[in-house]
């Protein structure tokens, strides 16, 4: 068994926001409280590693339960991968091939709303660690899995097993493995102070400082022609929060004497909000609610690499599923690359296939090709119904599952 030792560093900062009833004031506080917890697992190899097709039978390792933030969680480790429920092969293969790391909440709050993000530490003289989750997302945690709270939430797709298996890469050195999770937590509560005695506290002015770099142009080094518009924007801004822009400037741009670079496949609209996020790791929350914006997002922040912006477009997206929708978003999850979306999509799809070929949606899994359409009907013609047959779950055919065409 893994010998586990705990590490605690403590960040704790606090945003004020002051309204004015007169004749008394009323400050209303949003505490944010950031921890980050360290776990060292020793004698990895000695983990089990092999995949099963069943996250309750899936083995594991588990942290000792960790006060966090003024709470309790478990980091959890599957060595061996987190199962899937869709029947495509490329999705199943991709979670064998990973090992997933998940953040479970075992407090006592029934909505605990928060942030996190999982570390993998390399270990190795100047390594770079590996930083995975959905900082800009904020997740309500509880103490039961409903419509509105999670007891738990999962990163599938941290790093292959081969990686960090292999010691030479700094992932796992004398056989032990370093998982770092930081976790913030946001809570409101309201004071009333004397108005002889204001509340103050200095503001956070780095997101709205860097909005403005972006909107004027200060400093500005690259121009980025996207439509009819222009964005003066920071080649090092862009580096640092999106691999497609590093791995663009630092191969055919490098030596480009050029300070201009067209945007074709983006709406202006749609790029100007994965500017925001790059910039300020934040979308404006009426752009979110205009018409297909959410599709047109996480599209681009599947190809400019925006890993988190792409996990808050899944979150919202999956929110938003219905029989009507659920054929084009499966689509748009498939051109997306978007698992999690991909999944649920097909997990609505199931019990209500008949409904849902007669949607105008389907037309578009029925455009998007053969293989895609197989999947569906694979994933819906293989749920078992109440019959046995020897034993096994018997299987409905096409016709009974209403995927006849």
């Amino acid at each position: 068994m893994a010998n586990i030792v705990r590490v605690c560093e403590s960040r704790v900062a606090f945003k004020s926001v002051v309204t004015v009833s007169k004749p008394s004031k009323v400050v209303t506080v949003t505490r944010r409280r950031t921890e980050t917890i360290e776990w060292r697992l020793w004698d990895w190899s000695s983990l089990p590693s092999k995949h099963v097709m069943d996250n309750v039978t899936q083995e594991r390792a588990c942290s000792e339960t960790m006060q966090v933030v003024g709470d309790k969680w478990v980091i959890e480790v599957m060595p061996g991968g987190s199962s899937s429920s869709s029947h495509n092969e490329a999705v199943v293969q991709r979670r064998k091939e990973h090992v997933a790391i998940y953040l479970h909440y075992v407090g006592d709050s029934e909505a605990l709303c928060a942030r996190f993000s999982v570390t993998l530490v390399n270990q190795l003289p100047g390594g770079v660690d590996k930083i995975c989750g959905a900082e800009g997302l904020v997740i309500t945690f509880g103490q039961v899995n409903s419509d509105t709270t999670q007891t738990s939430r999962g990163l599938v797709h941290i790093i292959k097993r081969s990686d960090l298996e292999d010691e030479s890469s700094g992932w796992k050195v004398d056989d032990r493995v370093v998982i770092r999770a930081t976790i913030t937590t946001l809570n409101d509560f309201e004071t009333t102070v004397a108005a002889n005695a204001p509340a103050f506290t200095p503001p956070n002015t780095l997101p709205d400082d860097l909005k403005s770099m972006l909107s004027s142009g200060d400093a500005s080094d690259i121009i980025l022609n996207c439509g009819q518009r222009q964005f003066h924007a920071h080649r090092l801004i862009l580096r640092a929060r999106s691999p497609y822009f590093k791995g663009l400037f630092a191969s055919v741009m490098r030596d480009a004497n050029t300070d201009c670079l067209s945007i074709a496949d983006t709406e202006p609209d749609v790029f100007e909000q994965l500017l925001l996020w790059v910039y300020m790791g934040e979308v404006a929350e009426a752009a979110l609610q205009a018409k297909d914006m959410l599709e047109h997002l996480i599209m681009a922040a599947n190809r400019y690499e925006c890993n988190d912006l792409k996990l808050l477009c899944e979150a919202n997206l999956c929110e938003g599923l219905s029989v009507e929708n659920v054929a084009t978003r499966l689509v748009l999850a498939e051109q997306a690359q978007a698992d999690e979306l991909k999944e649920a999509c097909l997990e609505l799809i199931k019990p209500n296939a008949a409904a849902i070929m007669g949607t105008e949606g389907w037309k578009d899994v029925m455009a998007a090709g053969s293989e895609l359409i197989s999947e569906v009907m694979a994933f819906v013609v293989g749920a078992p119904t109440a019959g046995k047959d020897e034993g096994q779950g018997k299987k409905r055919t096409a016709d009974e599952a209403g995927l006849s065409t």
